[in-house]
């Protein structure tokens, strides 16, 4: 009889810690996942907030904008990618990359706001 009562205290308390043991497991993922959820809220807030769902210039727009920006400064180069749009220098832009011919280096990155269409950033790359 007490060897009955000493296994089915082992196994209540078996229990009774395992319970624990999940419970501050949920504990600490949904902490872990508060935080990450934080940070990314941080993040937006430092980056100007939520990301323009219709923005003014459209990405087709911008496009257009650097291809009369590389026709005025007498440059031949072609769209190549965008990687969509992005926080920078304080606004939201489009960022947009041109391959080039027969030019020095082979790549212009541009930065163009969502917002007024400005260029915000010219920069060759190679």
């Amino acid at each position: 009889m007490k060897k009955k009562l000493s296994i089915t205290i082992s196994l209540i308390i078996l229990i009774a810690v395992t319970i624990t043991l999940g419970a501050c497991s949920n504990i600490f993922s949904t902490s872990d996942s508060r935080e990450q959820n934080n940070n990314n809220n941080n993040n937006e807030q430092v980056q100007g907030g939520n990301r323009p769902s219709n923005p003014t210039i459209t990405r087709d727009r911008a496009i257009e904008i650097a291809y009369e920006d590389l026709a005025n400064r007498g440059i031949n180069a072609t769209f190549h990618s965008s990687s969509g749009m992005d926080f920078e220098h304080g606004q939201w832009v489009w960022e947009l990359l041109f391959r080039t011919h027969g030019e020095r280096m082979p790549y212009i990155e541009y930065y163009i706001s969502v917002e007024n269409g400005n260029i915000v950033k010219f920069e060759w790359d190679d």
